[in-house]
């Protein structure tokens, strides 16, 4: 991608544009574009872990109260509440 813009930005200075500053500017530009760019793909997979991980977690304590409700095993629901402790 970044040589692709060297290569722009040699072809402007073959042409006779002297721009140095114009030039590094656009790179400048670009640079900030593509960071941006992989910032939002990079947000995006973290909500979705963590959307995945709420829904999973809640998920669990859901079931973790289901289930000691109607065991009634203190012993039981104990281990099950150190397994979603784990995740």
């Amino acid at each position: 991608m970044f040589s692709w813009l060297v290569q722009v930005i040699m072809e402007k200075r073959r042409r006779g544009d002297r721009d140095f500053i114009a030039h590094s500017l656009d790179l400048f530009i670009d640079f900030v574009q593509v960071f941006r760019r992989i910032l939002v793909i990079l947000m995006q997979k973290v909500r979705g872990f963590l959307k995945h991980v709420r829904e999973t977690f809640f998920a669990d304590c859901l079931l973790l109260t289901f289930n000691a409700g109607s065991e009634g095993e203190e012993g039981n629901t104990k281990l099950k509440f150190r397994r979603v402790l784990s995740l």
